[in-house]
């Protein structure tokens, strides 16, 4: 009876094991024919018999594999990694998968997920230069560039005869701005292929960063003549056109990408950036936008469109794009500065300095940083702190005329006027046609009561610019302090023609020479049209009473007194004269009471006769 179990044991584990031989037959079998209709590119067969194999046995790790080589190969990505990623869960140590898995991210753009993967699989097949190789292309997609060479030399030194390791690295180099490095690679691959366009397109990137852009332009159009839809071509092209500033060109270049693949990021960015150039920042915001929605992970998407945003004045909109920029790349030093530019101009001071000093931490030689945190502080009134900050940008950018013109409107502001002079006579040496530093050194003359110096400046700027309403009104000034009222009458008339902004203030200085010149009608018709354009002018209702004093219309000279007053309780000389004209009405107790209010505001000069 024993013997009898033993038997039925030995013939049941029998059948068991020819079951299992049979089944793992049949899964080989299921995979080879997958083999062999994936070699004849019959994709949905190719799926159909390695998704048998995998029925057969869950675990086929290279069923797995070869399954989403098929769905990469048709461009299914999502498919291929769900495959790559089954067949490192039934083989963590299966190193093509990590290959292939990595490969597949870099279709979606996923570069970091693509990175980690070739990382575990340089660890598990560290012959393979393609492990190395395509880690060199994640590297180089994220912009680690030095990672990038060291990967495709490591490459190199596995396969030094493939010339797309070379190609790549070159290409690396170029963006290193390596130019003699990436020369080298490119002599060894034309000298073997001389006619291949990925290798030919590498001399045009060439040419095109050591700014020769006619050499690349020619390049790449030749390129394109053999290869009109090649989207690297076009883009290449497109990026030369606008380096040269034909951006219409470029835009054509753009258009032709995008008509081939109209979700393209990197023609819309472009297409931004020639929007940009022509100053239609509107049509560029909307490229911009577009460009991030295919790929939200750009740091120069989001600063280019925070750039459009503060030329339309959207200073806030720019700071949420500053920011998106700064999200994806940690110590992008322009869109800290431009935040801190954005911050300045919502008159946020304090965040603009931080900004600034951010950038000034990346890159301790941005001199345009150290300008804005110098204008930044002179509006927070640290005058010491703005002097150090203009002083810096000056010994870094010595040959920019803003930087002097900054500390010399300081100078002038803390009445520093040598230095005032000083700074502005050397931002005019660079910029000797920018009527905005005469005109500021004619100020600074102006205050040193240096009226024949304030003139030549002044009329320096109106000889740069016929109709500049700021330099005729300026130039009355001058001529006024030089008591040459006639001359000028006829600047401040200018002024006036050519729109000069604050129009009561030049009607009034009209007046002050008519009163001057003791034509009181006209005076009076002046500080009149003066209050037209502003009726709380107070100095002006006080100047028309004076008039009316001196043409002994003493009840009009009151009646103006009272609207001075009104206008203005503390303007002392108000009371002064309308005590005066009182006192020439006869009405002593209003006299005395307005003297009296005249001295409790501090004025000295004796009570007024009325004889």
């Amino acid at each position: 009876m024993k013997k009898l179990k033993i038997l039925f044991v030995f013939f049941y584990m029998s059948i068991l094991l020819n079951a299992q031989i049979s089944k793992t037959n049949r899964e080989i079998t299921q995979f080879n024919r997958g083999n062999k209709f994936y070699e004849m590119k019959d994709y949905a067969k190719a799926i159909e018999t390695y998704s048998k194999a995998i029925s057969l046995n869950l675990n086929d790790y290279k069923a797995y594999h070869s399954r989403g080589n098929v769905y990469y190969d048709i461009l299914e990505f999502n498919k291929a990694i769900a495959d790559y990623t089954d067949a490192i869960g039934s083989n963590k140590k299966y190193g093509p998968a990590y290959l292939s898995r990595g490969i597949a991210y870099m279709a979606i753009n996923n570069f970091e997920k693509a990175l980690e993967d070739f990382n575990l699989a340089v660890k598990l097949l560290p012959s393979e230069s393609s492990s190395f190789y395509n880690r060199g292309k994640a590297n180089f997609e994220l912009s680690q560039y030095q990672e990038a060479i060291s990967d495709f030399t490591e490459a190199l030194d596995i396969d030094p005869d493939n010339l797309y390791y070379y190609y790549n690295r070159g290409r690396t180099y170029v963006e290193l701005d390596e130019t003699n490095l990436a020369v080298a690679d490119l002599t060894k691959i034309l000298k073997k292929e001389p006619n291949n366009p990925k290798f030919i397109e590498l001399r045009g990137l060439i040419y095109f960063h050591k700014k020769e852009y006619i050499n690349a332009l020619n390049d790449f159009s030749t390129l394109i003549k053999a290869n009109p839809k090649n989207i690297s071509f076009l883009i290449n092209r497109g990026k030369t056109y606008v380096a040269l500033h034909d951006f219409n060109k470029g835009l054509n270049d753009f258009n032709d990408v995008l008509d081939i693949k109209d979700k393209n990021d990197v023609a819309l960015f472009y297409k931004g950036v020639c929007f940009f150039k022509l100053n239609d920042f509107r049509r560029s915001k909307e490229y911009f936008n577009k460009a991030i929605d295919y790929n939200p992970k750009d740091s120069q998407y989001y600063f280019y469109n925070g750039l459009a945003n503060i030329q339309l004045r959207g200073y806030l909109d720019a700071i949420l794009q500053f920011n998106k920029a700064i999200e994806h790349s940690k110590e992008f030093k322009d869109a800290f500065l431009q935040r801190g530019i954005a911050f300045f101009n919502l008159e946020e001071y304090y965040k603009a300095i931080q900004n600034l000093t951010k950038t000034i931490e990346i890159d301790p030689k941005d001199s345009i940083a150290y300008n804005y945190r110098g204008l930044s502080n002179t509006e927070l009134s640290n005058f010491d702190e703005a002097i150090n900050d203009f002083s810096m940008a000056l010994e870094i950018s010595p040959n920019y005329s803003q930087n002097y013109l900054n500390r010399g409107l300081l100078y002038l502001k803390t009445q520093k006027y040598p230095e005032a002079i000083a700074d502005l006579s050397k931002a005019i040496e660079f910029d000797s046609k920018n009527l905005d530093l005469y005109s500021n050194r004619g100020l600074v003359y102006l205050a040193q009561e240096n009226y024949n110096a304030a003139q030549a400046d002044f009329e320096k700027t109106i000889s740069l610019q016929k109709n500049y309403a700021n330099g005729f009104y300026n130039l009355g000034l001058a001529t006024y302090k030089q008591k040459n009222y006639a001359k000028a009458l006829t600047n401040f008339d200018k002024a006036i023609e050519f729109n000069y902004t604050n129009s009561s203030q030049v009607y009034y200085l009209k007046g002050l020479c008519y009163l001057e010149s003791k034509n009181y009608r006209s005076a009076i018709t002046n500080f009149a049209k003066a209050i037209e354009k502003n009726n709380k002018f107070d100095l002006a209702y006080l100047k028309i009473g004076i008039c009316h004093i001196q043409t002994k219309e003493y009840s009009e000279a009151v009646k103006n007194f009272t609207k001075a007053v009104s206008e203005n309780n503390a303007l002392e000389d108000a009371f002064y004269f309308r005590s005066q004209a009182y006192c020439f009405l006869k009405q002593k107790n209003y006299a005395e009471s307005d003297y009296n209010s005249y001295i409790r505001l501090g004025g000295t000069k004796p009570i007024p006769q009325c004889k």
